[in-house]
């Protein structure tokens, strides 16, 4: 059986591509914009300090994996003759990676509300439930992906998204309404410009 790819298919797949360059793109821009505060304030911490390897991961880390996934990877063996056993590893790989970034960049976030509520253990609590809830949620939804996976570059996600989708808003929501709480609480203005 020869499998045909629609002009839809194509436009998706070039739709994808042009994204995640302008994403590439933006991430670089960012990183080089806002590298003189990183060495000032992230490069000094101490070597134990958690939040300096979560910022490190989430900034360095998948800047270069994304860097290989748009530039080196394209260019691999796998992708001229893909398996169906190399398209789900790197379905898998890429799920990880992803899930990965979401989480530190949510437990920086909640680093952060916690030190602005003056470490109040209410805030970690609250904090450390909803992350903790989004992760649970998180692991059915990519085993049932990558199992239901039957190959190319679009896919019925599983339908136990959306309950990590409505966990992943919570947080992201308690994260900002808390943010924005305390700042009017301060009487700080919430944009500086």
């Amino acid at each position: 059986m020869v499998d045909t790819i629609t002009e839809a298919t194509v436009a998706a797949m070039r739709s994808i591509y042009c994204h995640s360059f302008a994403t590439l793109a933006l991430s670089f821009w960012d990183f080089l914009m806002t590298l003189g505060d990183e060495v000032r304030y992230i490069w000094p911490m101490n070597k134990r300090h958690t939040f300096k390897w979560l910022y490190i991961f989430h900034r360095h880390f998948l800047l270069v994996v994304q860097i290989s996934s748009q530039i080196a990877f394209p260019m691999s063996p796998a992708v001229s003759s893909p398996t169906s056993y190399n398209c789900r590893t790197v379905l898998a790989v890429m799920m990880i990676l992803v899930e990965c970034a979401n989480f530190t960049l949510e437990f920086i976030l909640a680093y952060r509300v916690f030190a602005l509520f003056g470490r109040r253990p209410w805030v970690l609590r609250l904090l450390g439930c909803l992350i903790l809830g989004e992760i649970i949620c998180c692991m059915p939804t990519s085993f049932s992906s990558v199992k239901s996976y039957a190959g190319g570059i679009l896919f019925q996600l599983s339908p136990d998204v959306n309950i990590q989708m409505a966990f992943t808003t919570v947080v992201h929501s308690t994260l900002i309404s808390l943010t924005v709480a305390n700042l009017r609480a301060m009487e700080l203005p919430l944009f500086s410009w």
